[in-house]
């Protein structure tokens, strides 16, 4: 019965890491400022598609995590049973 859990928790999570999807290409705003001053020129760069995708990949690594836990604590709680079965 465990063991059917787990395969069960095993599929959820694997689906839902199979979900992040990487768009084929990005949009990058991009603007230069130049120093009146001394002429040093810099710039900042922004990318709402390359945002969402590494909020998405941190979604992925945390149930990756979650995903981890639980198999650990099913193989802990596999080993146990199969431990108290043995000994009876």
């Amino acid at each position: 019965m465990l063991l059917r859990h787990s395969r069960s928790l095993r599929l959820y999570f694997g689906l839902y890491r199979h979900q992040v999807k990487t768009p084929t290409s990005f949009d990058i705003n991009f603007e230069i400022s130049v120093s009146s001053y001394d002429g040093s020129a810099g710039g900042t760069g922004y990318s709402l598609g390359l945002s969402n995708l590494a909020e998405a990949l941190k979604s992925q690594s945390r149930w990756s995590g979650y995903a981890a836990v639980c198999a650990g604590v099913a193989a802990i709680l596999t080993a146990l049973a199969l431990i108290i079965a043995s000994s009876c």
